[in-house]
């Protein structure tokens, strides 16, 4: 994974490049939920406010085991979240800012959604800035920095191996409390039916495909629950 981020000296992130040379083993196994090889990986822009962006992914076959089989699908969330996270922490190194102080300024603000990434994901919700600062506060950011830097001293001395880090990441969550009709009710286990269908244009196990069923499902009563409010 090659990835290149565009940002002004204040840290304002104003572009994203990534190229991925995806090894798929002997044999195309991807458990992913469409005909795409590529899997989810056009997540790459994470939680951030990325203006512009551009992906692309070379998938090639060699001598090596099937990808997609070992854990939830490759060339996916798992591997984007690193690449993004990884040149986010690299960015805030070359800008002599705190990797927190970074990402506050980038993360997509809460009224901002529903927001549309610049990879084409509709993302209904979220509020990362009061994430972040819950976190940093519950963790005692601050003196984390300094044993931190402790650590990283002690490494150098060859006293200790132990490493630490703060997450934040973006996901689906259920609606709870809401309200809503038999028709759209229906349309929603029809999606997820779509996609289970031994018809659908899917890859991966019926397991699989039930959780991206419930997803869809998810997705599509917010939506309806938005409508609705």
């Amino acid at each position: 994974m090659t990835t290149e981020i565009a940002a002004t000296k204040e840290g304002k992130v104003t572009g994203l490049r990534v190229h991925v040379l995806a090894d798929h083993g002997a044999f195309d196994a991807c458990a992913d939920p469409s005909k795409w090889p590529a899997g989810f990986f056009n997540i790459v822009t994470g939680s951030y406010d990325f203006p512009t962006a551009h992906l692309s992914v070379d998938g090639i076959y060699t001598n090596k085991a099937p990808g997609g089989v070992a854990y939830r699908c490759s060339f996916r969330v798992t591997e984007a979240a690193y690449c993004i996270e990884r040149g986010m922490d690299i960015l805030a190194q070359k800008l002599k800012m705190d990797p927190a102080e970074l990402r506050l300024k980038n993360f997509i603000k809460a009224e901002q959604f529903p927001y549309h990434s610049a990879l084409g994901w509709e993302y209904d919700s979220g509020d990362y800035h009061t994430a972040m600062k819950k976190m940093m506060e519950a963790v005692d950011y601050a003196g984390l920095r300094k044993q931190q830097a402790a650590q990283r001293e002690a490494f150098k001395r060859g006293e200790t191996r132990e490493i630490m880090g703060c997450l934040l990441y973006t996901s689906a969550r259920a609606v709870i409390g809401t309200s809503l009709d038999a028709a759209t009710l229906k349309k929603a286990a029809a999606a997820a039916e779509a996609i289970m269908s031994p018809a659908a244009d899917a890859r991966g196990p019926v397991e699989y495909r039930k959780h991206v069923g419930g997803i869809m499902v998810t997705r599509a009563l917010q939506r309806a629950a938005s409508r609705a409010s």
